[in-house]
């Protein structure tokens, strides 16, 4: 028969043997990104928010989660991962998700001005001049004076196209093209500081507005704008006081390639004479080198 002790030592050997067969062994796994920032990565796998303002840090930083250990490298793009073998491999997957190449847009705007024959109502704007486009003045908002709201219109024609059905009296007075990245702001202003033209007259507003586009499940692009005027500044044209639009938003959705229109931003001249100032926006999906 065992001694008491014989058991107790049995039963010491059981239960280490237990242990280490509960506690799985370590794995490191080292994953390269190229499109994305490691460090930046390692944060939203651990589900760490970074500080609101803070700049990533140049130099490896370790975050541990659970029984996982995660390194970023800032230098080689790196994050490595050592702990358990089945959490290395989830966050191994989840951080390789992540490494997407940003998707780049172009954002081609042309701006105008259009002579205003009446005073500033629906039918008198470029909107009911666009080509193969059905504009009803009367499903368009007014302010209480019965002038055109500055608003945003969907338009299903490529820029080129669009601006080559306009009537001969429209002048393009510039053509920016901004290259941005999905969710990320492009800005485009009009006088001193965007245009090269100058103004002789007296001191009026530049026109900024600042486009958003955002990439939908169906292909299509919402772009979200926002128009500010600077008062102190002067518009690219001669003899135009001021400008009668004050800041305003719009969000719409449009296909790539495709474009839409802003209007009811007027332009009113020394001599009574009331001019639009149309915006036409194009945003377009970049889908390779060849077309940028």
């Amino acid at each position: 028969m065992p001694s008491r002790s014989r058991i107790l030592l049995a039963f010491l050997l059981l239960g280490t043997v237990g242990l280490c067969a509960q506690e799985p062994p370590a794995v490191e796994e080292t994953i390269p990104f190229q499109y994305v920032s490691a460090v930046g990565v390692l944060y939203k796998v651990v589900e760490k928010p970074i500080p609101e303002g803070a700049e990533l840090p140049d130099k490896p930083i370790a975050l541990t989660t659970g029984r996982t250990k995660l390194t970023g490298d800032p230098g080689a793009n790196t994050l490595t991962i050592s702990g358990p073998a089945a959490e290395v491999a989830r966050l191994k997957a989840a951080a390789t998700l992540l490494d997407v190449k940003p998707v780049q847009i172009i954002v081609s705007v042309a701006i105008g001005r259009w002579h205003i024959q009446g005073t500033g109502e629906p039918q008198d704007c470029i909107g009911s001049q666009l080509p193969r486009w059905e504009w009803d003045p009367a499903k368009v908002p007014v302010k209480e004076d019965r002038t055109l709201k500055a608003s945003a219109w969907r338009i299903g024609m490529e820029l080129p196209d669009l601006l080559q059905g306009l009537p001969i009296a429209f002048k393009v007075l510039a053509k920016p093209t901004a290259y941005t990245l999905a969710r990320v702001p492009a800005k485009i202003s009009t006088g001193q500081r965007g245009w090269t033209l100058q103004a002789n007259g007296p001191e009026v507003g530049i026109l900024e507005f600042e486009v958003v586009p955002t990439l939908q499940a169906n292909g299509e692009i919402q772009l979200d704008l926002q128009f500010t005027l600077d008062p102190q500044a002067q518009l690219p044209f001669n003899d135009f006081p001021h400008l009668d639009t004050g800041p305003f938003q719009a969000t719409i959705t449009v296909p790539s390639r495709q474009s839409i229109y802003v209007g009811g931003i007027f332009l009113e001249n020394s001599d009574g004479s009331r001019w639009e100032l149309p915006v036409f926006i194009s945003p377009r999906v970049v889908e390779d080198a060849a077309d940028q």
